[in-house]
């Protein structure tokens, strides 16, 4: 599932260039902090799972990696990705005591229509998307020996809002906040059967980086 995500993020990007020669493109790198401490859980439950368990999902750091393609001096079609950086899963209530439970790394690809106030000659243009994530999951790891945890990738709508400052006509520095809503069902299976939940991640993403527009 995760090659075959990022081979269709790699298409996306390989053809976007030849729509380029009648707009303008930009390439973003940066850093994010995603908070996922708002994630709602549904369980554990099955056999072994003891009553009043619940988690905590902890926040990650990610690399983030964009391109943009503006067909119009307002309008653009953007794909933003995520990589690396993982979180960790607690163990509340009556699982307090045990502490980590397991850890997991999501990869993300998320397609955005976004809109940029005022014209092009603004050095600083801020701006509004939506559109819809994708989220997998990879390095999926039990702290408990024995154990396998497995999560479902999943789709959500997913909104975001910044801001852009032009050096010049190429250089750029960016800031911007997202949020998105997925769900990943997860299995545990061990020696004492198997426990389910469902995670509704609900994160907020802050970003920085630097852009380059052609």
């Amino acid at each position: 599932m995760k090659i075959r995500t990022l081979a269709i993020g790699l298409l996306a990007l390989s053809s976007l260039p030849a729509l380029a020669q009648a707009g303008r493109s930009t390439i973003d790198l940066g850093g994010s902090y995603i908070r996922l401490g708002d994630a709602v859980v549904d369980g554990p439950t099955g056999a072994g799972a003891p009553a009043l368990a619940g988690w905590d999902v902890g926040n990650r750091t990610a690399v983030m990696l964009n391109y943009e393609y503006r067909p119009w001096a307002n309008v653009g079609l953007q794909l933003v990705t995520t990589l690396g950086g993982s979180f960790k899963v607690t163990g509340l209530g009556s699982l307090a005591a045990q502490g980590e439970l397991f850890q997991a790394t999501p990869y993300s690809a998320t397609l955005l229509v976004n809109y940029h106030f005022f014209d092009e000659a603004n050095a600083l243009r801020p701006f509004l998307g939506i559109g819809a994530n994708y989220t997998g999951f990879s390095s999926v790891q039990s702290t408990t020996a024995g154990q396998v945890v497995d999560m479902s990738s999943g789709f959500g709508l997913a909104l975001q809002a910044g801001a852009r400052y032009m050096f010049d006509k190429n250089w750029s520095v960016f800031g911007s906040l997202g949020l998105n809503w997925t769900k990943s069902d997860v299995t545990i299976s061990g020696t004492g059967g198997p426990q389910t939940a469902t995670i509704d991640f609900r994160p907020v993403t802050w970003s920085l980086g630097v852009g380059y527009s052609f």
